[in-house]
């Protein structure tokens, strides 16, 4: 019998390695696939909303998960307002995943927007605001206010579920609003997501595809390369304080030895960069610092009066700097 000649063996290496270059890349897209199917399916299991994979939904994952600073950014903040939310949703069996609408409309950022625009984490409109219960005035925004915004929109929620009995029905209501959503089911006589997305507004069309893109990234980071990092703060490292007299919030600081922009950073619905002397306001503070201003409230307000009577004395009046003009002219 005879042997293999080394020129066969070497050409049958060469198209082996050939076949396993060209081979691999539809291997890795195939096992991806697979891997982002499976992922899919137990984010479907673990919730009431009905998530699927489509080409569109794989296209808007792939447009998100390049995206690895924001994503980054929103996972940080997402430890200082997530607990809070799930804490609001789960009272009113509203599914937890729904917390990932702040993500697409705000980055997790409860300053987010301005006064005439939608605003806070959710935001929302001024109109919408004000059927909602949400107070809006000269002092105070409580579209921005974490807590309140996040009740108000749990109640909401739960009010648009009763109607459809749907949560993608329900998400589609709050992005549009549930009276153009009604005109569009009763026009077409479906109600069915996908069966309507054609009938949507252009804004609205693919804000389904994009919020199961986004939670399916937010739950998956890592397979994106993202690489967490705590946040400044932390829910679990946070408390209260009522506050029973005007403050503003740079003499607060100041009392407590902590940076201005932490008070705004964690209180970004009052306006004026002041609390103002009302019931029922409160501040939302470092732990440490809480702390101190709870062993003695009454120094903070007295180092905060002082620093302002300080501040009127040297501030020129009107009339002193007439007369030094008069006599600058002499």
């Amino acid at each position: 019998m005879r042997g293999i000649s080394p020129k066969f063996l070497r050409w049958n290496k060469f198209f082996l390695v050939l076949f396993l270059a060209f081979s691999y890349p539809l291997v890795q897209a195939n096992t991806d696939s697979l891997s982002m199917q499976q992922r899919m399916n137990r984010l479907d299991e673990q919730s009431d909303i009905h998530f699927v994979l489509n080409n569109l939904v794989k296209e808007k994952i792939t447009e998100f998960g390049k995206q690895k600073k924001l994503i980054a950014l929103c996972r940080a903040d997402g430890e200082l307002y997530f607990p809070l939310i799930e804490a609001e949703f789960s009272k009113n069996k509203i599914p937890l995943e729904l917390k990932y609408i702040t993500v697409m409309e705000s980055h997790v950022n409860p300053a987010a927007g301005h006064s005439e625009g939608p605003a806070g984490l959710w935001q929302i409109t001024n109109s919408t605001g004000k059927v909602m219960g949400l107070r809006n005035d000269k002092y105070i925004d409580d579209r921005r206010t974490p807590l309140a915004s996040t009740k108000a929109v749990s109640a909401y929620f739960a009010k648009l579920y009763k109607i459809y009995g749907d949560w993608q029905l329900t998400i589609t209501a709050y992005q549009i609003g549930n009276g153009t959503l009604d005109k569009i089911i009763a026009k077409h006589g479906k109600k069915d997501y996908w069966s309507l997305r054609s009938y949507l507004p252009k804004f609205a069309s693919d804000y389904m595809a994009k919020y199961f893109a986004v939670c399916y990234v937010m739950e998956n980071y890592e397979s994106f390369g993202v690489v967490p990092y705590a946040g400044k703060y932390n829910a679990s490292k946070l408390d209260t304080v009522h506050i029973t007299q005007a403050l503003g919030f740079e003499k607060m600081a100041q009392a407590l030895s902590i940076p201005k922009s932490a008070i705004s950073k964690l209180n970004p619905q009052f306006k004026q960069q002041f609390f103002p002397a009302e019931n029922g306001i409160y501040a939302v503070l470092p732990t440490e610092a809480a702390k101190v201003f709870k062993e003695d409230p009454k120094k903070v307000y007295n180092f905060a009066m002082k620093k302002i009577m300080v501040q009127s004395k040297t501030v020129p009046t009107k009339k002193s700097t007439k007369k030094t003009a008069k006599k600058k002219k002499k």
